[in-house]
């Protein structure tokens, strides 16, 4: 699974290929695949 960010809202979501809409803001937006992690400390997540 990859991580894709919308390049309007930021939101965030996990699958294999990127839609050609944002679930979260229903824009045509760019997409852009991330690496997302948590660090071992436990805190907040990074892309």
């Amino acid at each position: 699974m990859n991580f894709w960010m919308c390049s309007d809202c930021e939101y965030i979501y996990e699958v294999d290929m990127s839609e050609e809409g944002c679930p979260e803001c229903d824009g045509q937006c760019d997409f852009y695949s991330i690496m997302r992690y948590i660090s071992e400390c436990g805190g907040g997540r990074s892309y």
